[in-house]
């Protein structure tokens, strides 16, 4: 007989009590995803400022339409979802556009508690802003394919070519950073 790991059990009763107006099993919720959150909103919004209204949008459009959740299993990308779109709303509203590189050594010093690898993580930034996102989705988030493309709205297969691209992007930005410090271990 197969019996579902704790926290995925755990989980699952606090969104069905969330449903039900539970408001201290909504809390718990955001708690257990607060981190990924802010990761989503930093791939999309240069300040924390944005990110954590971002955050609190999501927060409250979560609160009030949780009952829309049709499975509990796909609570995390409903909610991701969600944040995606409210970082969007502030990019828009705003007027602007942030390339990831305006922010990654800012965004470095912040994450490294969370992110093991920073080197890598610190090429991803330096990647164009639609793969780095989906980058930072698939390997740091893992979200399928398949959830990747529904939650940002884009067909599966240009997924995989992002992925594939970003792929092929970080091992020649890897190897020229490798042998850039080959240069300097000789002088």
């Amino acid at each position: 007989m197969f019996f579902p790991p704790k926290k995925i059990s755990k989980e699952k009763d606090d969104i069905d009590l969330a449903k039900s107006g539970d408001s201290d099993a909504f809390v718990r919720l955001m708690e257990a995803h607060k981190l990924s959150l802010y990761k989503v909103g930093k791939s999309y919004l240069k300040s924390d400022e944005d990110v954590a209204d971002a955050m609190q949008e999501t927060i409250l459009k979560a609160f009030h339409s949780i009952h829309k959740v049709r499975e509990n299993l796909y609570f995390k990308t409903w909610l991701t979802r969600i944040m995606i779109h409210e970082c969007i709303n502030i990019l828009r509203k705003s007027q602007r556009i942030i390339p990831v590189e305006e922010f990654a050594s800012d965004l470095l010093i912040k994450e490294e508690k969370f992110y093991e690898g920073q080197g890598i993580f610190e090429q991803v930034q330096k990647l164009p802003k639609e793969i780095a996102q989906v980058i930072v989705l698939f390997y740091y988030e893992d979200h399928s394919c398949q959830t990747i493309s529904k939650m940002l709205g884009i067909p599966e297969s240009t997924v995989r070519t992002r992925l594939n691209r970003g792929r092929n992007r970080l091992r020649n930005l890897l190897r020229l950073e490798g042998d850039q410090a080959d240069e300097k271990g000789r002088k």
